[in-house]
């Protein structure tokens, strides 16, 4: 009868941890309101000097973040003819504007460092000479977009040394296996 009781409760926990991961995903998710802001905006056909390893990222307005990071997307995927077109805008918008919403308001990981790190990813993938697929360079732009999700600001070692709750589920590398898991959430 004791391991009934503990076994239903282990159960009811388990639908508790369900439901507040949905709620979390669905407030986690860009809204419609901020969808709608971009979804009539057009791509631009070039952005002047984006290929430019001395291009300032820290100069794109933060509203048109989200643009430049579709169009370098596009322009990625564009480099194969299999590619071209395979995304639904509205998929791409959604997912950046979801993952501009992951990223805290901390001094430097955040969106804008985010942004700045995939427009790295973006010129050296455009700039040289390397041995990637196709799959692989867009693969390489997201895994940059989503390198910091949801940074606490604080390094691995405080967050074991507080015993935070992230530190008592990743034992090592918590700060890059949160990042992982919510980057596979957001993905999903």
């Amino acid at each position: 009868l004791h391991h009934a009781s503990l076994y239903e409760r282990i159960r009811r926990s388990e639908q508790k941890y369900k439901v507040a991961l949905e709620v979390l995903s669905y407030h986690a998710s860009c809204t419609d309101a901020e969808y709608e802001k971009y979804k009539n905006l057009e791509i631009p056909n070039d952005i002047p000097n984006i290929q430019r390893f001395d291009f300032s990222p820290w100069d794109v307005l933060n509203d048109q973040k989200p643009i430049y990071v579709v169009y370098m997307f596009l322009d990625i995927s564009s480099a194969n003819i299999l590619n071209a077109n395979r995304f639904d805008f509205e998929c791409l918008m959604r997912f950046i504007l979801t993952v501009r919403k992951n990223y805290r308001n901390v001094p430097y990981h955040n969106w804008s460092h985010a942004f700045s790190v995939a427009h790295a990813m973006y010129t050296v993938i455009k700039q040289t000479s390397h041995h990637f697929s196709p799959n692989q360079c867009l693969a390489l732009f997201v895994a940059c977009l989503c390198h910091d999700l949801d940074h606490r600001g604080k390094t691995n070692a405080f967050m074991v040394k507080s015993a935070s709750t992230l530190a008592s589920i990743y034992t090592t590398s918590t700060m890059e296996r949160h990042h992982f898991n919510q980057t596979v959430t957001i993905l999903q």
